[in-house]
């Protein structure tokens, strides 16, 4: 094979893998992604290997944990606003007072 037909395959080959990376990272490549009743809202990681997901399915909304032990359910609502809700009353009790002067 000359020197040419070498670089070009390198070439593709690197193109094919950051491809591969990009859609890896964005999530795109999962087939369900698109128009499915399952959302990720929210995915937050707590320390290496454990992560905290709010997940929408319908009108359920669920508080996921996974670590290495397993993944659990922690909590979950049937009405889309009753977490959101939750949310902000837990953020105004944390708020000190002195911001509202």
């Amino acid at each position: 094979m000359s020197i040419k037909v070498l670089g070009a395959l390198a070439l593709v080959l690197g193109l094919m893998l950051a491809l591969y990376a990009v859609l890896k990272r964005s999530g795109r490549w999962l087939p369900s992604a698109r128009g499915g009743s399952i959302k990720i809202i929210e995915v937050r990681s707590l320390a290496p290997r454990n992560m905290l997901y709010l997940i929408q399915v319908k009108d359920r909304t669920l508080l996921v944990a996974s670590s290495a032990e397993g993944v659990h359910t922690l909590s979950s609502w049937d009405e889309p606003g009753v977490f959101a809700a939750v949310l902000d009353q837990a953020v105004e009790k944390q708020m000190p007072a002195a911001e509202e002067e």
